[in-house]
């Protein structure tokens, strides 16, 4: 056989060389439009979506192409993990960019839209403005624009963490959150200025609760509910300081009036969210503007309102917090609800819960605060405080502010984490159990303070006494500071019992 021929036989019996890793893997830059659609759809936000679009030129493309459509359709999503009053305030985000301006008013904006996005206690006699899933439609949206608001949401998601990592580090550091439970005797709080019949109670402003120092636990990463919470307030705090800069830079034509436009800042949206009330959940934004105070927040921006940059050691890109049970199984009466996030069934009980309906239990969910009801509801500490505050308490506790406790993050907790933190029971609770978690909120206020109230409220017993012709039979001395200062709000060492 000549060599030639030997040559084109051995080229024929070698195999062709194995293709490399790079070429052998699926590239998303080859993949139909029709196929990257459909990925793109499914995404969780739009944070994640800007990771993908900065990351793929084919994806860039494909969003200049269906701008609006993809962004309705990630909306709509079963894996969206933003809940649909968030998606109108993004929505009136990218109208306001656009040049159409959806608020007449500061009132407008306000009393019509602000105030139902967050739970509130006001009297909501005017009508809503809401932002569906066809608002946008019917508006010219330069694809810049809404390119404009999936970055806007990327660095809104990256700040939400940053945020929520700033207060966990609060409340897990001894040194600053140091809650205390009382021991002996426990808490038995009476109405303000009673007088107890024989063999009962002393009054707590009477006694001396000793306080020994609760062991924070810690509950892990944030919850949706909890990331929901702070990303909420950031989207309004975003949408206040757009509609300002429109207005600012569009006077003549906007509409609105001088006092309007003074009184609009971004910084000011914890006003626009306030219902009057002296603990509402307007907290959960007064504590993120008082985070963004911390990196600088501005007044301005252009063309468009800006949040502050990252702090140093934030992360750019964010894990995805999982959205809670798509089934949530709540009790309503005889019977069980069911929440699949799109719609709510009723199902009729299981002989099992027919034995328990004198004494229905919430799923574990509804009961640690975790569900996607859970945010329509104002955050368990702020109801919590309300009832020391607005209740039967008269002590020390009935005069605090939710400033006290904005540094520790509060307003964004659920009821689990709350629970680990000492500051709240575990499931449903009793009467009993909020005389004993009293004591520990006490604990986290100023103990000048507490010994101050504690002798206003002991003279004035004394003085109803006095004027009715009799005597409390209690004494006690105005004792000073605590030597050793480990002694909580409750917990007044000073002052002793005859």
């Amino acid at each position: 056989m000549s060599e030639r021929l030997k040559r084109r036989k051995l080229d024929l019996e070698t195999p062709p060389p194995p293709k490399s890793n790079l070429e052998s893997t699926p590239n998303i830059e080859h993949l139909p439009e029709k196929i990257l659609l459909e990925i793109i759809a499914n995404i969780p936000g739009l944070d994640t979506l800007w990771n993908v679009l900065t990351a793929s030129p084919h994806c860039l493309r494909l969003f200049n192409n269906q701008a609006l459509n993809i962004i309705e359709q990630i909306f709509a999503s079963p894996n969206s993990i933003l809940p649909p009053k968030i998606q109108e305030i993004i929505r009136a985000v990218i109208l306001t960019r656009a040049g159409s301006l959806p608020f007449k008013s500061r009132d407008e904006l306000r009393y019509q839209f602000i105030q139902y996005q967050l739970p509130l206690q006001v009297n909501k006699d005017k009508p809503c403005i809401t932002f569906g899933p066809d608002s946008l439609t019917a508006s010219d949206i330069p694809v810049s624009i809404l390119r404009s608001v999936v970055a806007t949401a990327h660095h809104i998601s990256a700040l939400t963490h940053a945020c929520l990592a700033f207060y966990l580090t609060q409340v897990y550091n001894p040194s600053i959150f140091a809650p205390q439970h009382a021991q002996t005797p426990l808490p038995l709080y009476k109405i303000r200025g009673s007088n107890p019949p024989a063999g009962d109670k002393t009054p707590a402003w009477h006694q001396v609760f000793v306080g020994t120092r609760y062991t924070v636990v810690d509950a892990g990463p944030a919850s949706w509910v909890e990331e929901m919470r702070v990303t909420r307030a950031m989207w309004l705090i975003q949408l206040v300081g757009d509609v300002r800069s429109f207005v600012f830079n569009n006077f003549s034509t906007s509409g609105w009036s001088y006092d309007d436009i003074n009184s609009t800042f971004p910084t000011s949206t914890d006003g626009l969210a306030q219902d009057g009330t002296m603990n509402s959940a307007a907290e959960e934004v007064r504590s993120v503007l008082a985070y963004l105070e911390t990196l600088g927040i501005q007044t301005k921006g252009t063309p468009f309102y800006k949040l502050p940059k990252l702090p140093a050691d934030a992360k750019s890109v964010n894990p995805v917090t999982p959205l809670p049970d798509p089934c949530e199984a709540t009790w309503g009466g005889f019977g069980i609800w069911y929440n699949h996030g799109h719609k709510t069934i009723k199902l009729p009980p299981t002989p099992e819960a027919r034995k328990r309906a004198k004494s229905p239990q919430l799923s574990e969910s509804s009961l640690r605060g975790q569900t996607r009801a859970s945010l329509e509801s104002q955050a368990p500490a702020l109801t919590m405080l309300r009832h020391f505050t607005e209740g039967r308490y008269g002590l020390p506790i009935t005069n605090a502010r939710f400033d006290t406790y904005r540094p520790f993050g509060l307003a964004f907790w659920d009821k689990w984490r709350l629970h680990l933190l000492g500051l709240l029971g575990e499931g449903q609770q009793s009467e009993r159990d909020l005389d004993f978690y009293c004591f520990a909120w006490e604990s986290l206020m100023e103990a000048s303070w507490v010994r101050h109230i504690m002798n206003v409220l002991r003279d004035g017993v004394e003085l109803e006494n006095e004027s009715e012709g009799g005597a409390s039979g209690v004494g006690f001395d105005d004792g000073g500071d605590d030597d050793d200062g480990d002694d909580g709000g409750g917990d007044d060492d000073g002052d002793d019992e005859d």
